[in-house]
């Protein structure tokens, strides 16, 4: 079992809301902006910051949105409305922004579509709550 890293497209995203491309956190690796090739961390060579985004996983930058911007994701078990045999699918439940003087607002009722599986619940959530900063 391993850490799933985002999306190339989801780290564009991070890198435009500046989530900081050398993190201490996020030594997995990075994509290169103008390919979207994945490179692991320490094998920049020649390239330079401007061309990189971070690679971190899913759950590095869900605790980085948490921690730096107060915004909360939340997937859930659901099972389908069709005749699947039972399997579990996800649905992004709920991303939601605790205020400063402490309101929570939610961007996200669960009439969203649910998912195969947890990590493509949480990526499309990721890439809500970095649309949302600003």
């Amino acid at each position: 079992m391993t850490e799933e890293l985002i999306t190339f497209d989801t780290a564009k995203l991070a890198k435009e809301e500046q989530y900081p491309i050398y993190n201490n956190l996020a030594k997995t690796g990075f994509y290169n902006i103008r390919t979207g090739t994945y490179i692991h961390f320490g094998r920049t060579g020649q390239q330079t910051a401007i061309h990189l985004c971070a690679a971190p996983t899913q759950s590095l930058l869900q605790r980085w949105l948490r921690e730096k911007h107060k915004i909360y994701i939340t997937v859930i078990p659901r099972k389908p409305h069709s005749d699947f045999r039972g399997e579990v699918m996800f649905q992004l439940i709920s991303l939601y922004k605790d205020k400063i003087d402490g309101d929570v607002s939610s961007f996200i009722k669960p009439s969203e579509p649910l998912y195969n599986l947890y990590e493509e619940a949480l990526e499309k959530g990721l890439q809500i709550a970095l649309k949302l900063i600003k």
